[in-house]
């Protein structure tokens, strides 16, 4: 078996990752990766989808100066669209815009097309690591991080990235997501991030592909007797044309007034719930953009939050998508759990994940972490009672599956941000967090929101348990037919999801 996955994976494992050696140089450019500052910043969470849109937009037009942002995903949907617009029109204020898009997950929603008629209201935009696929080990490394950042003084990360899906706006799925607003000293060291990212190696413009003209050489038959193939170049500017018209009605079309207004007036009273207070010490933790295996001897992050699960006290509560387990996570596990040390987590089920195939691997292990004494609470995909919905597309028909990156340590210190527990995030992914250190209040605040949707859950007590749960009416047949069908390569190319 270990043969056969060492075969599968494409010997990945030896690119791998170990333990960080930081310069302590200040000429180091990513210094500002690991910060740590003793003083008050304000706080604000943000729990709820629709609250966590207007937040957005609030702070977008708060901006004077500049506004980065840095997402995974970017959907070119409705939610795409109001935050682009938002955008653009603080761009025509002269507000100076950029946005950092993952390629691979991007190219498809905002292509070059958009891109060039954003260039032409102001907009910057570049890709991270855009690749082929073909190059299989480079195309691994993705940036996963999310922020907005406002005038180099304001920024908001946490889990959710753009798109309808995350802000309760789908009819058929929607994530239970955290993100985190933060103002303070520590908000210039998340910005000289975004800044050194943005002019890494890994970042490159993309332009888009030139009309179709006839003189093309392609549309010619051969060298020797020129025949203009006039089908081709005509199918040619007809889809170029098309990917235009698209792009501007994406961009420049409005949304309906009252659909906006409605979005809005939700968001504003989802709001009105959300926490606020001060940190007296906040931590920024990032990972470096760097897409190659020279990444392997320069883990921040992930080094970080094993350490503090390793050595914490009394508790360390996981609100995550995914839970997949390596050595390096597994050690660190079995150190906080054989010291007696109480380790809870909230992860998705079959029915709640958007992500079978992890659910299959997830599935494998939990028994064998049960008997060590780990507590996984499996989401069944229902709306938490203590979950404010305001929007139409949500009906009971309506999945929901948790996708916050949050860990409580001994109902002190909070860390949210991008990281999930899953290979992509230690060994691949550009990540990042923000904790706010000694602070029970908040620690309550954030527990508590989480013990609400563990009571929408299903408690994992025993290898039974995990058995029966197969077989509740919630999954659907399609849903087990799947994860039969993926659990073998799941778990063969567990590394690499």
């Amino acid at each position: 078996m270990k043969f056969a996955k060492f075969l599968a994976v494409f010997s990945v494992s030896s690119f791998f990752l170990q333990s960080p050696q930081l310069l302590a140089d200040e000429s180091n450019p990513y210094k500002a990766f690991n910060v740590r500052a003793e003083s008050t910043h304000d706080i604000s969470l943000v729990n709820h989808g629709m609250a966590s849109l207007e937040e957005r937009l609030r702070l977008i037009e708060s901006a004077t100066k500049s506004i980065d942002v840095e997402y995974f995903i970017y959907n070119a949907d409705i939610s795409g669209k109001i935050f682009t617009q938002a955008l653009i029109n603080k761009a025509k204020e002269g507000v100076k815009v950029r946005v950092l898009l993952d390629y691979f997950m991007i190219k498809d929603q905002i292509n070059t097309f958009m891109i060039h008629e954003l260039k032409k209201e102001g907009i910057e935009i570049r890709y991270y690591n855009p690749v082929s696929s073909i190059r299989f080990i480079k195309v691994q490394y993705r940036n996963h991080r999310k922020v907005l950042l406002i005038d180099g003084e304001v920024a908001m990360t946490g889990g959710r990235n753009i798109g309808n899906e995350y802000f309760d706006l789908s009819p058929e799925f929607n994530f239970i997501d955290r993100d985190v607003v933060v103002r303070g000293e520590i908000v210039k060291s998340i910005a000289e991030s975004f800044e050194v990212v943005w002019n890494s190696e890994e970042v490159r413009e993309k332009k888009r592909p030139s009309e179709p003209s006839p003189n093309d050489a392609k549309y010619g038959r051969n060298n020797d007797s020129y025949q203009f193939d006039d089908f081709e170049y005509k199918h040619d500017l007809k889809k170029f044309e098309k990917r235009v018209n698209d792009a501007k009605t994406f961009i420049y079309s409005d949304v309906d007034t009252d659909k906006l207004s409605q979005i809005r007036e939700n968001g504003s009273l989802a709001l009105r719930d959300e926490y606020t207070g001060k940190c007296e010490s906040m931590e920024f933790l990032s990972e470096y953009p760097i897409a190659s295996s020279k990444v392997k001897k320069q883990r921040v992050l992930k080094h970080n939050l094993f350490e503090r699960i390793k050595n914490v006290n009394e508790k360390v509560l996981i609100d995550s998508p995914y839970f997949i387990i390596d050595d390096e996570s597994g050690d660190a596990f079995k150190a906080a759990l054989s010291r007696g040390k109480e380790v809870e987590l909230l992860t998705n089920g079959l029915n709640s994940t958007d992500a079978i195939y992890v659910y299959a691997v997830f599935e494998t292990i939990v028994k064998e972490w049960i008997d060590l004494g780990l507590k996984p609470y499996m989401y069944l995909g229902h709306v938490p009672q203590n979950y404010v919905t305001l929007t139409s597309e949500i009906s009971p028909e309506t999945r929901f599956g948790v996708h916050a990156k949050t860990l409580v340590f001994d109902n002190r210190d909070v860390t949210i941000g991008t990281f999930n527990f899953d290979p992509r995030s230690y060994n691949f992914n550009t990540e990042m967090v923000v904790t706010c250190n000694n602070n029970p209040e908040f620690a309550e605040v954030v527990s508590k929101d989480i013990h609400y949707r563990m009571e929408s859950s299903v408690f994992l007590d025993s290898r039974k348990t995990v058995n029966d749960y197969e077989f509740y009416e919630i999954n659907s047949l399609g849903k087990k037919i799947t994860y039969w069908l993926l659990k073998i390569p799941s778990n063969l190319l567990d590394h690499l999801l």
